[in-house]
């Protein structure tokens, strides 16, 4: 088992329109839903994280295919705008 974490620091007074954007790519076809969303409320800023789990990294490499279609490519266009940085990691789950 994968876990992926993203991270996300949104431009300052943008994380819920940020957050809204993300909803509405949620339940496009071959869009993951993320396991978990979070949003700063102590730390560095203006943070939106996501986390997903996978099976193994063909599954990860599958579902990201999406970065690929023009659907995709309208979504990063307006969500470019609102970040001002980001952080990605996949760690293996070792126990529960």
């Amino acid at each position: 088992m994968l876990v992926q974490r993203v991270e996300w620091q949104i431009k300052v007074g943008h994380v819920q329109e940020a957050l809204a954007l993300l909803r509405e790519v949620v339940g496009v076809p071959n869009v993951p839903l993320a396991k978990r969303v979070y949003s700063s409320r102590i730390g560095r800023g203006a943070m939106i994280a996501l986390e997903w789990e996978w099976k193994s990294m063909a599954e990860y490499e599958k579902a990201w295919e999406w970065n690929a279609t023009p659907a995709a490519a309208a979504f990063y266009e307006k969500w470019n705008k609102l970040m001002r940085g980001n952080m990605q990691e996949i760690w293996d789950l070792v126990e529960r």
